[in-house]
This record gives C-alpha cells, structure tokens and sequence, in this order.
C-alpha cells in the first residue's frame, strides 16, 4: 500500500473562510466602486454617492448608536429621515470614511438650525 504522504502531492494549505464583517467591507466597497452608498444594501434601495469629496463623517446626521460606550467600540448611524436607516444590526453601521451619500448636509447645518443633531433627528 502506497502513502500518500510522499511530497509529490501536499495537502494544500486550508484558509478560513472571511467572515462575516469581511464579506460585508468587501461588497460596501464594490458598492462605492459603482457610485453607490453601502447604506443601499440594508435599506434595499438604492442611495447614491455625492461626487463633491465629503464623507460620511463630516454630515451632520451622522451620529453614534450608543454614548455611553468606550470611543474604541463606538458605532455610529446614520439618523437621516428620523432613523429609519438605524438598526442595532451591523448591516446599517456607518464608517466615517465613506463617500457621503445624495443627503448629506454639513456640520453647519446643525449649528445653523439653532438645534442639536439628536433634535435634528427627531430623538430629542
């Protein structure tokens, strides 16, 4: 009887599939590549990109899920529309590096209107 442990044919190397966070990064960013906003996925919808160079993280509507958590496990949503884009899923969380979307409005905005984001959104 023959081993099959000879050399000639390795076992190849087994890699652990990307989980599912990774798989999710990996379709926001086709998403971006095709001028579409990785919040079009959850919202099953689709939401455009601006083309003027801001990021999610520079609009007023951008806002953390939970404040009384460490900045390190900070997860920030978007609040457009009173919160119908929120979830507690990681679907609908937002990075403050991607390209805003059709709604975006500036920090000044808020400052302009008299009134805080979470007032803006409808929460307070």
């Amino acid at each position: 009887m023959m081993s099959t442990d000879d050399g000639l044919f390795p076992e190849p190397e087994r890699r652990n599939p990307p989980g599912p966070a990774a798989r999710r990064t990996r379709k926001q960013r086709m998403l971006i590549s095709f001028g579409v906003h990785p919040l079009s996925m959850p919202m099953r919808k689709t939401l455009f990109i601006r083309r003027e160079g801001q990021t999610c993280g520079g609009c007023r509507w951008l806002e953390p899920l939970d404040r009384d958590v460490p900045v390190s496990q900070t997860v920030y949503k978007c609040w457009f529309g009173g919160g119908s884009r929120v979830t507690r899923g990681g679907a609908t969380t937002v990075r403050k590096w991607w390209p805003a979307c059709i709604n975006f409005e500036g920090e000044s905005h808020a400052q302009d209107s008299g009134r805080s984001q979470g007032e803006a959104a409808g929460r307070g």
